[in-house]
């Protein structure tokens, strides 16, 4: 009968209908008890989100895709839906109860059930189609006559047949529904023509699988009847096989058993045979054990040995065939039957007393072999130079190959033949003694000893404790115990020189001996590939020594940084080119270690050297940068400001410039490599630079200075700032801070040097005088020149600079201040000794003349002499232009200072005379200072206002002039209107012709 109804099935089995076919839905942690698509499923996901995040759940949803709003939603109460009262029972219901009503028949029941089902035949498959078929037809001709009849899967909408069907999809399930409204006003559930399609739907789907069902159960069946058939071969089968079984059994009891009583017999006769063989074997085990302790008395180790061997392996019942030692096979008898002894108990005590005879006979042999290796070690690091050493690890080291053409002395790789065949004869003895491994391992453990020797042997001795140990033996002395801190006493006192000597010696011997010991590694294994049997069980990776190798590395990098942490101050204060060689012998020594055991990454101990060597570079920086100040300091308080003019000094600062700046502008990376060459070339004879003996300054590009010897140390330091920043490009920023620094410190120390007088009470000057400061000029405009010339170096200025920051603008800026300054403190001095010149002109009689042969009065000279000096100390030391420049500003204060001193300080002159001697000493100015530069026209200017002030006679007669032409006006024409005033050449009137004039 078809669906009358889409209500048909539970809600809960729709549901898991649909999840059938949407496996995917599995895998919600949240499942609707009111089925797919509820109200509940749409709205629980959202509510149980806005609780976890504390928030109020939603009062509306938004369903069918957003057409439609549901508004003041809320949790369903009890009064919205009822709660279902149960009735009461009247009496309590027993366990025995239910099993009676409920369980009891439940067995038969299912065996009815089991009993009713038929099997699916052919012929009910008919059946059921037919009756399909006729129930199609009654349902058609019964059906309405508006519903469309549909009889084809094709008929059916494609959305159902979609393979992604998902009916909790809102657009399918409004396809399945026909847009059907599911509000509760549309009745969905009284939709019975609906209902009537989807039960069609279904009806057809099932017609369908009945055809092909049928379609399917000829095959099938035929399959069966196959099926039947080999059953019956297969009992065809064992019915032969039960035939055959029964054969085998007859020819068992009449031939099987006669040939195992021959058989038997054999066995037996090949029992005697074994057993005869090993007595025999156990006489020769006998034999030969009594021959190899005659052989051990008799002292022949070797015979004894190869007996002991013969003894080991007829114990283990070895075959003569198996033998492959030459000399054993000698000795050893050709016996049928060997067996394996070992376990037999008559034996235990032999086999002890076999294994103590074996252990005294390999001791020598490993002695022996150790002695022949160490010797060959400790030859081969003490023959090879020092110098040959440090030139193979430099080319090694060296990524220019500027050496690359140079032979490097590889002697490590040289053994003779004679060791090496005297090697083979102990390896193959101590295999025979078992004792190959042991032997080795004493080998590394050896070798590690004289490595540590090495490092000791080099260390520097106390001559006092020397001297202690052969003085009288008479009196015992006690323990010393004082042995380190004296050992690191003899380290800390080295020089520099003596040190590096001391650890390259060091490094070299070590290189010499972890390369020689490569070799014996490689020596050691190809020996016992070559030398041992086949049939040995010796791993041969445990013969390999390159572990120890790595240890003894480990051991070298730590004693090493045991041995230069000692001199941890001292090599902090080093030079910078003694530094830069120390740490280049040091990373050629680690490249070496990593050369030598490349398939080990150095870390921890095993770098404990090349991370000492990282962290003491940041102390280094730092002390050097210190002691530069101090330095500086010292050299600035002891400067007695004069110029350097030894040819050799000015040469070897010259060449310091110009490196230096090659090093600022990129330009000298060759001669940066020279820091960190320690290469002895033998082919290179040392060259002597040649001085220029005409050398006198310094030049930085166009500009020459003279200078004091405290720029020469300046430049030394400066140079070593800027190796250290290209050797070491992490610490660049720290080091441009503290070479800026270094300017800050040495305009400071140099400003309170000479502007302040500070050299007076150091440096033992009595008193600065211009040649000083000019020279000290000299020294800014030095310095200035540095900054400029080496301006790449440092880091651009920021437009966000720190008022506190250090840049180098500002320090730029602070030398300028400084130059200026100084001209400003020479002008000033020759102001003051003018204004006291100035100050005894009114004390001078001028009416006095001027006695032969002077020319003028004694501070005119005075002051001629020092301007004439100023001026050569000046063109001296400083360029014309600016020299100039500070000539003229102490030729306008002789202006403005004489001009003064002559028009108001002096009393009007008396007569000519006085006047006259005036004048005579600005002749004798002018002429002697006329071709001084900067001298412009000062003299002029003066001599002009003194010419125009008139002397007292002067205006007595200009009066008496005056007024006698007044007299013969008055008596030629009378005036027609009142006289003017009478010109008034007062003292005031000179005066301000005087500043008039000055202006002028």
């Amino acid at each position: 009968m078809p669906r009358t109804s889409i209500d048909n099935e539970s809600i809960f089995s729709s549901s898991a209908h649909v999840s059938a076919f949407n496996p995917d839905e599995t895998k919600d942690d949240i499942y609707s008890p009111l089925g797919p698509n509820s109200i509940y499923e749409l709205t629980i996901g959202s509510d149980l989100a806005r609780i976890r995040r504390n928030r109020p759940p939603k009062s509306s949803v938004t369903i069918n895709g957003g057409v439609n709003t549901v508004y003041n939603l809320s949790t369903p109460s009890t009064r919205d839906i009822p709660q279902i009262q149960l009735s009461k029972l009247k009496s309590k219901v027993t366990d025995a109860d239910l099993y009676e009503k409920y369980v009891k028949n439940a067995e038969r029941e299912y065996k009815q059930f089991e009993s009713s089902y038929k099997l699916l035949t052919e012929d009910t498959l008919q059946k059921f189609q037919q009756q399909q078929q006729q129930q199609q037809r009654i349902s058609a001709s019964s059906s309405v006559e508006d519903i469309q009849i549909i009889d084809s899967i094709s008929d059916i909408p494609k959305v159902f047949l979609d393979s992604n069907f998902r009916l909790d999809d809102p657009r399918i399930f409004k396809q399945v529904i026909e847009d059907t409204s599911i509000l509760g006003e549309s009745s969905l559930v009284n939709n019975t023509d609906l209902q009537d399609k989807l039960s069609n739907y279904l009806d057809i789907v099932e017609m369908n699988l009945i055809q092909e069902i049928g379609k399917s159960s000829d095959s099938f069946f035929n399959a069966i009847g196959d099926i039947e058939k080999i059953q019956i071969q297969s009992k065809s089968c064992v019915d032969i096989f039960n035939n055959i079984t029964k054969e085998l059994e007859e020819l068992e009891q009449a031939q099987s058993k006669r040939g195992l009583k021959i058989m038997h017999k054999l066995i037996e006769k090949k029992n005697v045979e074994t057993f005869e063989s090993t007595l025999i074997q156990i006489q020769y085990i006998t034999s030969f054990f009594n021959l190899s302790n005659k052989s051990f008395t008799d002292g022949n180790y070797a015979k004894c040995l190869n007996e002991i061997v013969v003894v080991e392996k007829l114990l283990h019942g070895v075959r003569y065939q198996d033998v492959t030692d030459p000399d054993l096979k000698n000795l050893y008898p050709d016996l049928p039957n060997l067996v394996e002894l070992t376990q037999l108990p008559a034996f235990i005590h032999l086999r002890n007393d076999l294994q103590s005879l074996k252990h005294e006979c390999s001791k020598g042999y490993t002695d022996d072999f150790v002695e022949l290796l160490t010797t060959d070690l400790r030859d081969h690091y003490r023959n090879v130079a020092t110098k040959d050493t440090l030139n193979r690890l430099y080319v090694n080291k060296d990524k220019t190959k500027k050496y690359a053409s140079r032979p490097v002395i590889a002697s490590y790789l040289n053994i003779e033949e004679e060791k090496k065949s005297k090697l083979k004869e102990y390896v193959r003895d101590l295999e025979k003694a078992g004792n190959l491994s042991e032997a080795y391992s004493t080998y590394q453990h050896r070798f590690i000893t004289e490595i540590k020797d090495i490092i000791k042997q080099n260390l520097p001795s106390s001559q006092s404790q020397e001297m202690s140990r052969t003085s009288s033996r008479a009196s015992p002395a006690p323990p010393d115990t004082g042995k380190p801190n004296a050992l690191s006493t003899n380290i800390k006192t080295l020089t520099p020189r003596e040190f590096e000597n001391m650890f390259s010696k060091t490094c070299a011997e070590l290189s010499e001996c972890l390369r020689r010991l490569t070799a014996h590694q490689k020596l050691l294994l190809d020996v016992a590939l070559t030398s041992i049997s086949s049939t040995n069980d010796i791993d041969i990776m445990s013969l390999d020594i390159t572990t120890a190798i790595h240890k003894a590395i480990e051991l070298t990098q730590i004693r090493l940084m045991k041995v230069i942490s000692v001199r941890s101050e001292q090599t902090a204060d080093l030079p910078v080119q003694f530094y830069l060689r120390l740490y280049s012998i040091t990373s050629s020594y680690l490249q070496e270690c990593e050369m030598i055991n490349p398939g080990f990454a150095f870390g921890g101990a095993g770098n404990a050297l090349g991370e000492w060597f990282s962290n003491h570079l940041t102390y280094f920086v730092h002390r050097f940068h210190i002691n530069s100040i101090r330095e500086m300091s010292t050299e600035c308080t002891k400067e007695i400001w004069r110029e350097v003019v030894d040819p050799k000094e000015l040469a070897a600062a010259q060449l310091a410039i110009d490196e230096l700046i090659g090093y600022a502008t990129g330009e000298s990376g060759d001669k940066l490599n020279e820091y960190f060459d320690f290469y002895e070339d033998n082919e290179k004879e040392p060259q002597e630079q040649l001085v220029d003996e005409t050398v006198r300054k310094l030049s930085i590009s166009t500009d020459v200075f003279l200078v004091p010897s405290l720029a020469l140390k300046n430049v030394y330091h400066i140079r070593d700032y800027i190796v250290i920043a290209k050797a070491f490009p992490s610490f660049a920023s720290t080091i441009t801070n503290n070479l800026l620094n270094y300017f800050k410190v040495l305009n400071s120390k140099t400003s309170q040097a000479v502007l302040n007088a500070g050299a007076t009470r150091t440096a033992g000057l009595k008193h600065i005088t211009t040649k000083h400061l000019a020279l000290c000029i000299q020294f800014v405009e030095f310095n200035i020149g540095l900054l400029e010339a080496t301006k790449n170096f440092f880091p651009q200025d920021t437009h966000q600079e720190n008022p506190e920051e250090i840049t180098y603008s500002r320090i730029l800026s602070n030398y300028k201040d400084h130059e200026t300054e100084l001209f400003s403190k020479v002008v000033t001095m020759m102001h003051d000794r003018t204004v006291m010149r100035c100050a005894g002109l009114p004390k001078i009689n001028w009416s006095e003349p001027i006695k032969h042969p002077q020319q003028c009065h004694s501070y005119m000279e005075d002051l001629v002499k020092d301007t004439i000096t100023v001026a050569k100390v000046l063109t001296k030391y400083l360029p014309e232009l600016k020299s100039s420049l500070i000539l003229s500003q102490i030729f306008d204060n002789y202006k403005r200072l004489f001009v003064e001193s002559y028009c108001t300080q002096l009393p009007p002159f008396k007569d000519i005379n006085e006047k006259q001697n005036v004048l005579k000493d600005i002749d004798y100015f002018r002429v002697k200072l006329f071709d001084v530069g900067g001298y412009g026209n000062s003299g002029q200017v003066i001599w002009e206002n003194v010419n125009s002030m008139t002397t007292e006679e002067e205006a007595k007669m200009e009066e008496i002039m005056r007024h006698n032409i007044q007299d013969e006006q008055k008596q030629k024409s009378p005036p027609l209107r009142p006289e003017a005033p009478a010109r008034r050449f007062s003292f005031d009137r000179l005066v301000s012709s005087a500043r008039s004039s000055f202006d002028r």
